[in-house]
């Protein structure tokens, strides 16, 4: 295996560029694999063999081959093409940031399951507006100038925040309102023991007035 393949580098085997995302031995076969994601959809995998996840990146861009078969891109491009470079360092920084979209996804669907438990007793929650993360990965996977991929990330990003904050908040909604109806139903319980309380008097007094009589 080359000593200056690294994960991160840029690389091409086979004609197809890619980023180094795993360096190290397998389940799959014996010996040091290097496991590349593709720019192109023209892999094999997603980074996982025998559903063992290596690394991540999306469908059919990812595939393992031995050190031999990969070469830098500074090495094996003598091109004046600048924007190689740039591209391989984009779609690295676009699956980070897809993984952290699916981050996102997996709390925001936790928190749509916490606030359905408490939807009989609170008001709807706070709807999310704007496009879904699938639509932001969908987008990040389709941009391919390092420039506008420099730009999505910073909106990306703000959209993810707000989108967080605005669940957060509709969370905090559906938690104060069913305090509110907890605090509701003790005080009617309050009130039906205190006319219990009563009626139980009045109806002891008509016993002793009748005994009376």
């Amino acid at each position: 295996m080359a000593s200056n393949i690294f994960v991160g580098a840029q690389v091409v085997t086979g004609g197809k560029k890619g980023v180094v995302k795993f360096i190290g031995r397998t389940e799959f076969s014996s010996g040091d694999w290097i496991g590349v994601a593709l720019v192109d959809p023209c892999g094999k995998n997603n980074g996982s063999v025998a559903g063992v996840q290596y690394f991540d990146c999306p469908e059919g861009h990812g595939l393992f081959v031995k050190g031999a078969q990969v070469k830098l891109v500074d090495n094996a491009i003598k091109s004046s093409d600048a924007s190689t470079s740039s591209q391989g360092q984009a779609l690295g920084s676009k699956w980070d940031r897809i993984a952290a979209l699916r981050v996102q996804r997996k709390l925001r669907d936790e928190a749509k399951v916490k606030a359905a438990s408490l939807e009989q007793q609170a008001p709807p929650s706070v709807s999310v507006s704007g496009a879904s993360m699938d639509e932001i990965e969908i987008e990040l996977l389709q941009t391919g100038d390092s420039s506008q991929s420099a730009s999505t990330s910073a909106e990306d990003v703000s959209v993810l925040a707000e989108k967080n904050r605005e669940l957060e908040e509709a969370l905090k909604l559906s938690k104060a309102s069913l305090q509110k109806v907890h605090l509701e139903m003790a005080r009617m319980e309050g009130e039906v023991c205190h006319s219990v309380f009563l009626f139980g008097r009045l109806y002891l007094y008509s016993i002793v007035i009748t005994s009376n009589t």
